[in-house]
């Protein structure tokens, strides 16, 4: 009797099998032939930690030396943020759009940022920026890592 009952279960389960969602036919799977454009050609999509890529229009330029939460830079730059573009892991205090920061610009990045400002006539830059936050962890500094007309 106990043959009969496990040869029965074993037909039950081999007529199941049959019916698997993997032996169904499976329809062709539809692919967007057209590739998206990055919007910053200049980087890849993922962002370093502590990094902020930003769209923001100039407001002034000083060349006069200043200290910016205890790091002394050459030159800075106010920017009013119009667009956020993209952003990294690990930021403490996240920019809003509207906001006015002032941000402190190395020296290579400097004479780059003078160069071409001479040469062309641009209304909003493209700004890679790092965070930096301040000792007594109340503030942030931003320091631009790199600039794109």
């Amino acid at each position: 009797m106990k043959i009969l009952v496990y040869c029965c279960f074993f037909l039950f389960l081999w007529a199941c099998k049959s019916q698997e969602p993997s032996q169904k036919i499976k329809k062709p799977v539809e692919t967007n032939t057209t590739p998206k454009k990055p919007q910053y050609s200049g980087e890849s999509q993922t962002m370093d930690p502590n990094t902020v890529l930003v769209q923001a229009k100039e407001i002034s330029f000083h060349s006069n030396d200043v200290l910016l939460c205890g790091t002394a830079y050459d030159h800075t730059l106010v920017v009013k943020i119009e667009k956020i573009e993209g952003s990294g892991s690990s930021l403490i205090n996240m920019i809003s759009k509207d906001q006015v920061l002032t941000l402190g610009v190395s020296k290579v990045v400097s004479e780059q940022y003078q160069l071409q400002r001479t040469q062309e006539n641009f209304d909003i830059l493209i700004l890679k920026l790092r965070e930096k936050p301040c000792p007594d962890m109340t503030t942030t500094d931003y320091e631009i890592l790199s600039v794109q007309f």
